[in-house]
């Protein structure tokens, strides 16, 4: 890579066609991508993101050296393509050749010699020398005993095996019944009424440092993996098909996280059960998983602890009563407040363009409860029946996110941020089917600027196809 951005500045000025060419735009790309990666180490990474639109999207940075993973591949294509054996170059490679053959040899004495070497950095001793050591002799071959497709096919099957002899075991597997098979504790749980499981601290932490601390990959034998997928530590409940309430994706929903870091407290101090059961129950979390002893009725014991939260709210509920509360802190901290009851009223972040329910205070044991029927659930749409006595509002324990759209019996209707992450709509007296669709208006502007891109391109690609033939004499 290198070598091309000096052959490009020797020869700039006639660099104008050419591979040579996207050297300049290859060099700023492999260099911005680096220094944008590095996050908040740098300024530029943070200005971007608070002030460029679209740019607070992307907050794992580390993703973005994909773009200099791709420039610096391509500039060594060109650089490579560029190089020019000269006597000098001959002589420097058969120096290196040499130090790769040494760096083999110094690793394999090193391996006997020094028993208390770290395995890892014998083999990529090892693997660099010989790595380095083949590169050399197929440089040194080039021309004089190999010429044209031979040894271009040689170098791509170079390039092939060493990119495999790297990949293998980076990322070590075992047998795929360990994930064909579920777990008893999925077993159990999936013929348990509905609701969503919440793995609870310290116990998602401990299950988190055995398996997945990134110091060793430990065993792959099944018996080992075995008790991994039996501790339901998100995101392992989704190949289940279960619902839960919180995961390890660093891409989480803000208003989400504002509760989700209500429940997980403070980094080595967790909350006890008790102060966020109330969260709990606004997630709908009607299974607890831990290995302390809770204060809730234990349904599981083979293996982890299962209990069962009988005051979780359903996914689906209606309420009669409604509070708007803007501040986000007010609301946050009347959540967990005694005075607040999830199941008599809904607290909503603005308020509603009409306003439909009762203005007396909720009384529980007045007020009918209703369960709504969902009628079809999918990552993209929510159905839902409902018979309401009176106004009310129907709340879904879903994340309030834009791009859902919300219709009551065929009528677009609006959706409220309800309880200060998850969404309500307003109901009148009566039956109602209330469907959420997912379909944001970006996707469909999208959608139809690459449809009408594909046709004119297509349109560009036949008419200039027909302009030429006609240029073309017999």
């Amino acid at each position: 890579a290198l070598l091309a951005v000096i052959r490009w500045w020797q020869k700039r000025t006639g660099a104008s066609s050419g591979p040579l060419s996207a050297v300049p735009f290859l060099a700023l790309l492999a260099l911005l991508s680096l220094i944008l990666a590095l996050g908040n180490r740098t300024p530029l990474y943070p200005l971007l993101f608070r002030h460029v639109p679209g740019f607070g999207l992307f907050q794992a940075p580390a993703r973005l050296t994909i773009g200099y993973a791709l420039a610096m591949a391509i500039l060594a294509g060109i650089g490579a393509d560029t190089l020019s054996l000269t006597p000098r170059l001959r002589n420097l490679l058969k120096i290196l050749l040499i130090a790769g053959i040494g760096t083999v040899f110094g690793a394999m004495v090193a391996r006997l010699v020094l028993p208390a070497i770290q395995p890892s950095f014998v083999e990529g001793a090892a693997r660099l020398g010989l790595t380095l050591t083949l590169a050399c002799g197929l440089l040194l071959l080039r021309g004089r005993r190999l010429r044209g497709h031979r040894w271009q096919a040689l170098v791509v099957a170079f390039v092939f095996v060493e990119l495999l002899a790297f990949g293998w075991g980076l990322a070590p597997g075992t047998d795929p019944v360990i994930y064909r098979t579920a777990a008893s504790t999925s077993d159990f749980l999936q013929s348990q009424p509905a609701g969503r499981q919440h793995v609870a601290q310290p116990y998602a932490s401990e299950v988190y440092e055995r398996y997945v601390s990134l110091q060793s990959f430990g065993p792959s034998d099944q018996a080992y993996l075995r008790a991994l997928r039996e501790s339901q530590l998100p995101n392992l409940n989704a190949s289940d098909h279960l619902y839960g309430v919180g995961n390890y994706d660093p891409l989480t929903i803000g208003l989400y996280r504002d509760l989700w870091d209500r429940i997980d407290g403070e980094p080595g101090e967790p909350p006890g059960m008790d102060e966020i059961l109330p969260l709990l129950n606004l997630f709908g979390a009607r299974y607890i998983v831990s290995e302390d002893e809770l204060s809730l009725p234990q349904i599981y014991d083979t293996g982890p602890r299962i209990y069962r939260n009988d005051s979780a709210l359903s996914r689906a509920h209606v309420v009669y009563q409604a509070r708007v509360v803007e501040e986000a802190s007010v609301r946050l901290d009347l959540l967990l407040g005694p005075s607040f009851d999830a199941r008599s009223e809904v607290l909503l972040s603005r308020t509603p363009s009409s306003a439909v329910a009762s203005e007396t205070k909720p009384d529980r044991n007045q007020d009918p409860l209703i369960a709504p029927s969902l009628v079809r659930e999918g990552p993209h749409s929510v159905l839902i029946q409902v018979n309401m006595p009176r106004s009310g509002y129907l709340v879904l324990n879903d994340v309030y996110y834009p791009g859902w759209l919300a219709t009551v019996d065929g009528q677009p209707t609006e959706i409220l941020p309800a309880n200060h992450a998850f969404r309500a709509v307003a109901l009148a007296q009566g039956e109602h089917t209330v469907a959420f669709e997912y379909a944001p208006s970006s996707f469909r502007l999208g959608l139809w600027i690459t449809v009408s891109a594909l046709l004119l391109l297509s349109v560009a690609l036949v008419a200039g196809r027909l302009f030429s033939r006609r240029k073309v004499k017999p």
